[in-house]
This record gives C-alpha cells, sequence and structure tokens, in this order.
C-alpha cells in the first residue's frame, strides 16, 4: 500500500528537526524508497502507486539538487548503498556531514517546499503527456501528477485537497501523441524554456502496460532527476520512417520519425549547433522492434543503429541507458562531486620498455605474433556505469590482465564519482579509453558532409570541442570502438577530427584492419568475445598464427577481470606454442604504429601471385581464417589429415570466415575454390560485394562419397573492403551437417 508514504501531508509544517547542524552544513536528507520496491507490480493500482510516486520523486530530486546536494535516494540497490558509501568514507567528499534519514514523501515535500511552485497534472488519454510532464516541471519548477479518481491517489491527495497548487494542467492540450511533442516543442524549445543542449529519451506512461521487464527500475522515472535539474526536454519517438508505432497506431507512417527529427532539429538552431546530451535508449522491449508485442518490423540492433543515425545526423550524442541495467537515482546529486582538474593514467609505454619485454627487436622491429587487446565495455551509459560498474571492478582477479576499461569522459555529467574512483585505484594493468566513438555515443560519420537526412553543415568541429576537454581531464588518448552503424566510415575529414581527439589510436568498425592516418593509427575491430571463457578461446585459437603480425581488439560487455584471465590462459594453452600476447592499449597501438611505419616501403606493392591460399598445414599470410561467435570452428585431424572442422549447427546456418591481404585487390571478378571432405549437408558462401557485405554467390551439395572434393564459386564483383564479421571479406555457409575443410584458394584470371 502506498499510504505509509503519504500520512500526516502538511505542506505548510515546519521539519520536525530543522535545527542548523552544529558545524554549520545543511544536513543532506537521505529518502528510503524501499516501500515502492515492495508494490506489487501485477497488480494494475499498486503498478500506477509506483508510477506515481517515483515520477513525483524524481522531479523533486532534480529540483531539490539543482544547485546543491541536498537528496538522495536509497531506491536501486546495492548500488545507492555502494556509492553512498564511498563517498563517505573517511576523507571523503561527505565525510561527516550531517544526515536526516526519512521514508516519509510528507516530510520530503515540506522539507523541499522552496523549490516548486505546484503541480504539473495530466492524464492518460495521451501516454506522452507523462513525459511532458518531466517537462515542464524542470522547466516551471512543478511536480508531475497523474489524475486518478482513486481516493488514495497522489492527484486526491495533494492535488484535488488543495495541498498542491495546480501550475500547470496538460489535460486536453493534445488528442496525439505527435501532436503533443508538437506542442512541448513550441512552447519550450522554441520557446527556451528548456536547456536546447539537453534531451532526454525514456519511456513513457505506456509502460503501465506493459506485460514483461516491468521491474520498478525499468520504468526509468529516478534517471528524470538530472534532466530535470538541467531543464532538459524529454521524448519517446519511434526511429523508423516506414512503419506505425504500436503506442499511436492512428499516425501516418513515419510520423514520428519526422517528429523526432524535427524535435532534434529545433533543439540544433536552438543552441547554434553545438553537440546534445540526450539520455536514455529506444525503450526496445515494449516499443518500435519485433520483439515480442512491440508492434515493430526492425530487429533490435538496427533500430538503436538508426536511432544513433539520427541523432548523428542533428550533433546529438547518446548517454545510452538500454533495458537490462537502464535505471539509475541520484545522478542529480553525483553532479555536484567534485572531480580534479585532471587524472593522469600510467606513463605510456617506451621504445626501451618494450624492447625489454621481447616486443620490439634489436632493431625496434615488431615481433611477428599475435597482439590482443581487451576493450572491456559498455560504459557507454551512466545507469550502466552506476550499476554494473562496482562489481566487475571489484572482482579480486582485477589487475592480473591488462584491460582497456572503456569508460566513455561524458558520464562525469552523471556519474562522476565512478571516474573518480577508478581513476585513483587503477592496478598497473587497468587502463581507461574512451568508449563507444569518444565522449558519447554517436556515429561520427553523421558529423561528415554531406549528411543527406539532416542537411546541416559539418558537425565535426563541435563534435572535436566536445570531447577534447572531456579527453584531456581523464588522460585519454584513445577512443577503444568509432562506431558506424548505419552512417559512412570516417572520410579524410573525419580522420582528422579524430586525430585531434585520439592522436594515441582508434578502433573503427567501417576502417581499413590496420594503419595510420598521418601519425594516428588505426585498426578494425575484430570481435565480439562472450559466454564461456574457455568455449571462446577454443572459437578464437584456429585464428592464431605467431609467424605473422596480427592485431586483434576483442570487445567484451559487462564481464569480469576474472572472465578475461580465464579466456587468456585458455587462448594460452589451446596454442602454447604461438607468440599471443594480450597488452594494454597504449602499448597495443604504439606497436601498430611502429608496425605500419615499418611496413611502409611495401604498401604499394601489389599480392606478387594471381591467388591467395589457406590451408589447414601452413600460412603465407594471404588469406586468414577469422573467428567469430557465429562460427565455431576447430583444427582437427580427419582422415590422416589435418583440417578445419565447423560442426553441425543447431538451428541456424554457421559460418566460417575468411579475410582476404590487403595487398590482393583484384579488380575484377574471382574465383574461390573450397576442397571439403565429401560426407552430406550443403556449404554455401557469402562474399563482401559491391552489392553489399553479405552477396550470395551460391552453394554445393555433397554427395556422401567420402573423399575430398572441390566446390568453385565464382564471385563477379568483390570488393573485399572486410565488412563481414570479424573484419572478413567472405564466409563459408555450413547450413545443416559436419564440415571439414582443408583448403580454400582465392583467385584472379
Amino acid at each position: 500500500m502506498l499510504a505509509p508514504l503519504l500520512i500526516c501531508l502538511a505542506i505548510g509544517a515546519a521539519p520536525s528537526d530543522g535545527a542548523a547542524p552544529a558545524n554549520g552544513a545543511a544536513p543532506i536528507v537521505r529518502f528510503d524508497a524501499g516501500a515502492v520496491t515492495r508494490l506489487d507490480l501485477h497488480d494494475p493500482g499498486t503498478r500506477r502507486k509506483a508510477w506515481d510516486t517515483l515520477h513525483l520523486l524524481a522531479a523533486l530530486q532534480g529540483l531539490a539538487n539543482r544547485t546543491a546536494p541536498r537528496l538522495y535516494l536509497r531506491f536501486i540497490q546495492p548500488a545507492d548503498d555502494y556509492w553512498w558509501a564511498k563517498m563517505t568514507a573517511p576523507g571523503e567528499w561527505l565525510a561527516g556531514r550531517p544526515v536526516v534519514d526519512t521514508s516519509s514523501l510528507d516530510e520530503l515535500l515540506t522539507r523541499f517546499r522552496d523549490v516548486y511552485h505546484g503541480a504539473v497534472v495530466y492524464d492518460e488519454s495521451v501516454a506522452a503527456l507523462s513525459l511532458l510532464a518531466s517537462t515542464v516541471a524542470g522547466c516551471e519548477d512543478l511536480l508531475p501528477v497523474r489524475f486518478d479518481a482513486a481516493p488514495d491517489s497522489l492527484y486526491q491527495t495533494l492535488v484535488a485537497s488543495g495541498r498542491l497548487p495546480l501550475g500547470r494542467d496538460l489535460r486536453g492540450v493534445a488528442h496525439s501523441k505527435t501532436e503533443a511533442y508538437r506542442w512541448a516543442r513550441e512552447h519550450y524549445l522554441v520557446a527556451g524554456g528548456c536547456d536546447a543542449t539537453v534531451m532526454a529519451y525514456y519511456v513513457d506512461q505506456y509502460w503501465l502496460r506493459a506485460t514483461h521487464d516491468v521491474g520498478h527500475a525499468n520504468a526509468c522515472l529516478t534517471n528524470h532527476d538530472w534532466f530535470v535539474a538541467r531543464r532538459g526536454f524529454f521524448f519517446d519517438l519511434d526511429p523508423w520512417d516506414d512503419e506505425v508505432p504500436v503506442d499511436d497506431p492512428g499516425q501516418p507512417v513515419g510520423e514520428d520519425s519526422r517528429t523526432m527529427q524535427g524535435l532534434l532539429k529545433t533543439a540544433y538552431e536552438r543552441n547554434g549547433g553545438a553537440m546534445i546530451h540526450v539520455g536514455g535508449f529506444v525503450p526496445w522491449a515494449w516499443k518500435y522492434t519485433n520483439f515480442r508485442d512491440a508492434g515493430g518490423k526492425h530487429e533490435g540492433v538496427p533500430t538503436e543503429w538508426r536511432y544513433a543515425e539520427i541523432l548523428s545526423a542533428y550533433n546529438a550524442y547518446m548517454d545510452a541507458d538500454a533495458l537490462g541495467p537502464c535505471g539509475m537515482a541520484n545522478a542529480s546529486f553525483y553532479q555536484h562531486f567534485p572531480l580534479r582538474e585532471r587524472y593522469p593514467q600510467h606513463p605510456r609505454p617506451t621504445e626501451s620498455e618494450l624492447m625489454a619485454r621481447g616486443l620490439l627487436d634489436a632493431q625496434g622491429r615488431v615481433v611477428p605474433g599475435t597482439y590482443v587487446q581487451f576493450y572491456v565495455g559498455d560504459y557507454d551509459s551512466a545507469a550502466w556505469l552506476y550499476q554494473e560498474f562496482p562489481h566487475h571492478w571489484d572482482d579480486r582477479s582485477r589487475g592480473t590482465v591488462p584491460l582497456a576499461w572503456a569508460v566513455n569522459p561524458n558520464l562525469e555529467q552523471r556519474m562522476a564519482p565512478a571516474l573518480h574512483y577508478a581513476h585513483l585505484s587503477a592496478t598497473p594493468a587497468d587502463w581507461f579509453v574512451a568508449g563507444d566513438s569518444g565522449a558519447g555515443y554517436l556515429n561520427p560519420g553523421a558529423l561528415q558532409e554531406p549528411r543527406p537526412r539532416s542537411g546541416l553543415k559539418s558537425g565535426l568541429a563541435a563534435w572535436v570541442a566536445h570531447c577534447r576537454p572531456l579527453m584531456a581531464r581523464w588522460d585519454l588518448s584513445i577512443v577503444g570502438f568509432v562506431i558506424d552503424g548505419f552512417a559512412p566510415g570516417l572520410n579524410e575529414q573525419g580522420l582528422d577530427a579524430y586525430a585531434q581527439i585520439a592522436p594515441d589510436g582508434i578502433v573503427g568498425q567501417k576502417i581499413g584492419e590496420v594503419g595510420l592516418h598521418g601519425t594516428m593509427p588505426y585498426v578494425r575491430m575484430s570481435s565480439d568475445v562472450g559466454g564461456v571463457p574457455e568455449e571462446a578461446a577454443k572459437r578464437l585459437a584456429p585464428q592464431i598464427d605467431g609467424r605473422r603480425h596480427a592485431f586483434l581488439t576483442l570487445r567484451t560487455v559487462l564481464v569480469d577481470p576474472g572472465w578475461h584471465k580465464r579466456f587468456w590462459d585458455a587462448l594460452r594453452e589451446a596454442r602454447p606454442k604461438e607468440n599471443i600476447q594480450v597488452v594494454d592499449p597504449y602499448t597495443f597501438f604504439f606497436l601498430v604504429k611502429r608496425y605500419v611505419e615499418r611496413r611502409e616501403a611495401h604498401r604499394g606493392e601489389p599480392w606478387p601471385r594471381k591467388n591467395v591460399v589457406w590451408t589447414s598445414e601452413a600460412s603465407d599470410e594471404g588469406l586468414t581464417v577469422r573467428a567469430n561467435d557465429d562460427g565455431p570452428f576447430d583444427l582437427a585431424a580427419r582422415g590422416g589429415v589435418d583440417a578445419l572442422h565447423s560442426p553441425a549447427p543447431k538451428e541456424r546456418p554457421s559460418y566460417v570466415y575468411f579475410a582476404v591481404n590487403e595487398r590482393f585487390h583484384p579488380k575484377g571478378p574471382v574465383r574461390v575454390s573450397v576442397e571439403y571432405l565429401d560426407l552430406a549437408g550443403r556449404v554455401g558462401l557469402e562474399y563482401d560485394a559491391a552489392d553489399g557485405p553479405y552477396t550470395y554467390a551460391g552453394e554445393a551439395k555433397m554427395g556422401g562419397s567420402g573423399q575430398w572434393k572441390t566446390a568453385v564459386f565464382d564471385l563477379p564483383r568483390p570488393s573485399f573492403e572486410r565488412r563481414e564479421n570479424a573484419a572478413s571479406d567472405f564466409r563459408l555457409i555450413n547450413f545443416d551437417a559436419d564440415l571439414w575443410v582443408r583448403r580454400v584458394e582465392v583467385s584472379a584470371p
């Protein structure tokens, strides 16, 4: 029941313990919202009570903490208590600060009656009105209250009773979703009430109808506080322009997407082209995707990429509070955390140190081998950093393997304590790089001219101006993953911009495998690794060939340092005779740069033969096999010879990926010959073609002879730009049975 939160409401009453503390510092009020977390969300009535309480609390906290840290919530555990303990430890920011603990909403409203003027009321006639209420709350210093005729509702207790004056009534201002946002755009973005550099994309009250994934924190209402404090603009719209959203089925096709772009363009015009911070994420579990009853026709990742593409076209970046660990509390409190001017990392490696470690030879050349860096993510969201970082960072294995912690530096705005304490407690094996695309998740290719979606001038200068001071504070000179999604890859101007942001290196998605742009080294992202670490290492092991130079960036998401240690141990055990080195990101890019510099004399030379070959017995660097999660394979003996074995797939087809040496770049058709053991099933091929990265080239059906046979695939328009998974050029398709391969040749007439 909600009643205990509302007892003895008396807005005009003085706080029960309002005496000034002895040290003169105003007390911090710490509110225990545990009663809300115990409300049954399966019951529509109590779910609405939870929504109403959290919505009001978030706005009240944002207003209370706008200029100073005054109100702290205990809501998402153990995160809230974890960070509180850090900040109040002896010698820390809040050590000795007076604290008043309460679980009475009445007391909160009384204590902080100086920060609000009344209520902004909305109803459920249009779901978007709840987000309009959050926008109005920040712009007009009001508390959002949903209209509800139930006698114990917040509306009846606070507004209908006259205890909370009605400051703004949103009932009837719009009769459709997009009409609601057009109204808010004119009244708050155009009129100037909002901060046009701050926006928030969180699920609206459609969540009240959700049938799954409806945890108390998943409504993301407590995430609103920082955006209320900053007078941000809230929205929840479908990024796709080829569908009608499930929450507004009567609108024209694509109206949501057009409305979203109209809001972003208005914000861009209002702020003069500065970068826009957009918190939140597509509510994919309930809207805009084909997941369960979300009503869309697109998969989740393409929906994320479309959203990122739209944001980027208008100089906006994500602070991506995505489901599952999407909930966050207290960002408006953390915004006041006192940061240092600079947080230096460990000294960068030197040539003499790398020689002593055996990574460079006496002539300063990179020793042949496979060099691996772990990109440890995804910390491009304040909510994920707040909820997930503590138990991964505190893992007892941290320090045993070099790790590149990919923490976006812009997260200091909402989650400063995490960055501060991590940098101060890093071991010699802990290094930091900027995560997805830099100081915020966007597609930098959509900042480049021409910008077909928005038609705006280049946003690269604004991006550099945004990133550089944040990168400097945290001593970052590497961007661990530049995400391109549906946007173009970096052109010359884009690479020039990143040379200013990340002079020590970038990992790209649509970029050459390894190279230099001026003095900035770059590599392409290799692959994601996850699951059981020993199995992941087994999938990667056949790709390792210590006789050649290879630079692999392996991305992990929300896994412990202990996982990386087990993976590394298993990889060394699987390939004990190979030179495999796991290195920190700055060592990694030093080696990349040195390798490319010493390779420069051969860069213009073509591949000396008309073919490239991979066999299970030898490698000439012409053709290499690549590991990926959808392509498990191993090297094993079959019929007296070693061969690559792709196990029979359980459901969908599995794949074996190959990359062609970048010096072998035919200008016309090529032929791929695959020598396979003729047992049963089918083998096919898809390649990176001028028409797309997964162009189908046909299949061969096996006859069961038990002999080694050769299948031939003709590729009329190869581009071989390594746009397939694992930075590959083509993949064999194993449709339905065990596949054994001992030789693959790519030849050009």
